[in-house]
């Protein structure tokens, strides 16, 4: 496995490393210049394209948090040849070209995402527990199933 300073780019690994490896990977990205814009409107068509497209492209979604102006996923290949960067650009495409016709017609998405994969079980474990308790430190509820906009699979609660 590499390691973040073995990266050529601070925001990516090699594609192989996504599609030849069945980690799970959890990814980061935000709305541009952070704009809070994906709750209450965007959340839901966001959650409805990328649950919609994760087949398509060969990946199973696992976890997902809506921020008011950021997102994290929690993903894994589905398929033999699954498409993790083609799933990441089309998800953030579709979301971004149905919010600006239907609310912010200056709606984007931040260029790039974050991401990171994890190998053992207690630290996937430990990052989706992480991840959903987000809205809680934040403030927007006082606990994490209260969150509309947060799911995660039952095998990693």
């Amino acid at each position: 496995m590499r390691s973040a300073s073995d990266r050529s780019h601070p925001h990516r690994w090699h594609p192989d490393v996504y599609n030849s490896q069945n980690l799970p990977t959890f990814i980061h990205f935000s709305t541009k210049n952070r704009n809070p814009w994906l709750v209450p409107d965007i959340a839901p068509l966001f959650i409805e394209v990328l649950l919609n497209r994760a087949p398509e492209d060969g990946m199973d979604v696992f976890l997902y948090c809506v921020m008011p102006d950021h997102v994290h996923l929690g993903c894994r290949p589905a398929a033999e040849m699954p498409r993790f960067e083609v799933f990441i650009r089309q998800v953030k495409s579709e979301s971004s070209r149905l919010a600006r016709k239907r609310w912010y017609p200056d709606f984007a998405w931040q260029r790039s995402f974050w991401d990171t994969q994890e190998m053992t079980v207690p630290k996937v474990n430990t990052r989706v527990k992480y991840i959903l308790e987000n809205p809680v430190r934040k403030g927007l509820c006082s606990r994490w199933d209260e969150w509309p906009w947060a799911w995660a699979a039952d095998a990693y609660l």
